[in-house]
């Protein structure tokens, strides 16, 4: 997952964002999305949807 890839989910010292991703956003004349309870909950059920959550 390209999230996990660039290390944005690391856990321990948390930042949203990275250079090479704001870049590439920045590019495409898009900004980070909020992230709230709703956002995380999408991705969880993304990354559950796609067998990337171990025991699912």
């Amino acid at each position: 997952m390209p999230l996990f890839r660039e290390g944005a989910l690391e856990l321990g010292d948390n930042t949203y964002g990275n250079a090479a991703t704001t870049r590439l956003l920045t590019e495409l004349d898009l900004a980070w999305p909020a992230i709230d309870q709703q956002a995380i909950a999408r991705m969880i059920r993304y990354f559950r949807s796609a067998g990337e959550l171990a025991g699912d």
